[in-house]
């Protein structure tokens, strides 16, 4: 058996894919919304598999791993240039498509969040989402959060 990743947060919705027991997954949602759910029935939690897939599953079924918890608040997030960005991702100078060109990174590029990860999960891979980043060079500004991978 499994834990079920589903396309929405309910019993009724379609199964994406079945999860091995222990799985890590990435919850894509605040911290403060998502804590009080774990191991409560009938709570969903939308998250990130190790694959990249999206989707819900049962808070009930699911608990916390202090060690990764406790990690992931000292250390700021990194993201990945997706290889959906064949002709380059722009770094831009404010969150719109309008905003002046920085630099344009290539697939595989390491940025790392210069925003709450726990609001910026959330944007990763989301059409019309932006993140504020940073290469490691140093130089910062906006990307398209649609063309990013955790």
């Amino acid at each position: 058996m499994g834990l079920r990743l589903r396309d929405g947060p309910s019993t009724n919705s379609d199964t994406l894919v079945i999860l091995s027991a222990g799985a890590e997954l990435a919850v894509l949602e605040p911290v403060d919304q998502a804590s009080p759910k774990i191991g409560q029935v009938n709570q969903w939690l939308y998250v990130r598999d190790e694959n990249g897939n999206l989707g819900y599953v049962a808070a009930w079924y699911v608990r916390l791993n202090p060690a990764t918890a406790l990690a992931s608040t000292n250390k700021p997030l990194t993201v990945l240039v997706s290889s959906q960005a064949s002709a380059g991702l722009r770094l831009r100078d404010r969150p719109s498509v309008y905003g002046n060109i920085l630099e344009v990174l290539m697939p595989g590029t390491l940025l790392v969040v210069l925003e709450p990860a726990s609001t910026a999960q959330a944007k990763i891979g989301v059409v019309n989402q932006w993140l504020n980043v940073k290469l490691p060079g140093g130089m910062a500004g906006y990307v398209a959060a649609w063309y990013l991978t955790a």
